[in-house]
């Protein structure tokens, strides 16, 4: 028996914490591409070795998306103010949506594969009859009609 479409597992919600990470990071090359063609696109950012205004980069790109928000170092530029507040708008956005739906989904325990200590999938129409409902809370229409062991979608919509 295969997993149905949308379920997720552990994987998901590590890839989801990754991906946030990553996002970050991403800000934080752009944050170091300006600063480079514009020295002074921001206050308090080291003039000495290049390691340590890479570092203050980060952080400054961090804070932002957290919305942390220290005020100690700050965009002068126009580009690097519409870019901090993209990335501000994302750091919101991201935990609220993605990873909320995730967690929530691991917490409900929606897992449509069929476990090692469960009993024979052809014998216990749970896992079918999980999938079924999941799909009917995401508003997907089963196309085929009936599933595995005769429950439709359609049904229990």
């Amino acid at each position: 028996m295969r997993a149905c479409p949308g379920c997720r597992d552990r994987s998901s919600v590590a890839a989801a914490i990754a991906l946030y990470l990553n996002i970050g990071l991403i800000f934080a090359t752009l944050f170091g591409l300006i600063r480079y063609f514009i020295p002074n696109a921001f206050t308090n950012i080291a003039s000495g070795p290049h390691w340590q205004a890479d570092g203050t980069i980060v952080y400054f790109s961090f804070a932002t998306l957290t919305s942390t928000g220290f005020g100690d170092v700050t965009p002068l530029d126009p580009i690097v103010r519409t870019l901090a507040n993209v990335e501000a708008i994302i750091g919101q956005f991201f935990p609220a949506t993605l990873l909320a739906r995730l967690i929530t989904l691991e917490l409900r325990g929606v897992d449509c594969a069929p476990r090692k200590h469960e009993r024979d999938p052809i014998d216990d129409p749970q896992p079918d009859l999980r999938c079924a409902l999941y799909r009917a809370e995401l508003g997907v229409h089963d196309t085929a009609g009936a599933g595995e062991n005769g429950i439709s979608v359609r049904e229990l919509i």
